[in-house]
């Protein structure tokens, strides 16, 4: 059976939420989240248009591919969930 890893999701905003969701580890954060009926802005789904972006600051997770961030910002917890796929349960900015 493939490992799942326990997302939980932090939006900020007027009203603060916290949401918890499961992410396998061949899917990206955003497939897992969508599939699951979390809403989270997107567009390109490649790491392009960064409209994904969101700051973890527990846990860890990896790219297929290179994602459009720099180093300092990848350093700061910063992720593109698009191309990221979690690797241990993570806590999320959003």
């Amino acid at each position: 059976m493939e490992n799942e890893h326990r997302i939980r999701l932090t939006k900020s905003g007027t009203v603060p939420s916290v949401c918890e969701f499961l992410a396998r580890e061949s899917e990206t954060i955003l497939q897992a989240a969508l599939r699951q009926g979390v809403k989270w802005p997107h567009r390109c789904r490649a790491g392009a248009c960064l409209s994904c972006a969101a700051r973890a600051f527990e846990g860890e997770w990896a790219y297929q591919v290179e994602p459009m961030l720099s180093q300092h910002e990848q350093s700061q917890g910063w992720l593109l969930a698009c191309i990221a796929q979690a690797r241990s349960d993570l806590h999320i900015l959003l």
